[in-house]
């Protein structure tokens, strides 16, 4: 196991990590991390997070679902690159 020591902003940037691997498994997860719009969002509403290198990350409210007695917000996510059928 390895621990890694990063900050979290209120928009979701995760910072000061090293850059996950992309032709490989990943050495570090941050995958429960989601960046947000600075506005508020909506069911239904769709934003894209961009990072260089990268295909955008494309992101859409489906609505809340109670989980362990806490009401949490469900969202579904997509990435592929132009070369991906």
């Amino acid at each position: 196991m390895r621990l890694e020591l990063a900050t979290l902003d209120l928009q979701g940037h995760l910072r000061g990590t090293a850059p996950l691997a992309i032709d490989g498994p990943p050495t570090l997860e941050c995958g429960m991390v989601v960046e947000a719009p600075l506005g508020k969002v909506g069911r239904s509403q769709f934003w894209e997070v961009n990072e260089e290198g990268r295909p955008p990350r494309s992101w859409q409210v489906l609505g809340a679902e109670p989980c362990n007695g806490i009401t949490c917000i469900k969202l579904a996510g997509s990435q592929q690159s132009d070369d991906w059928d």
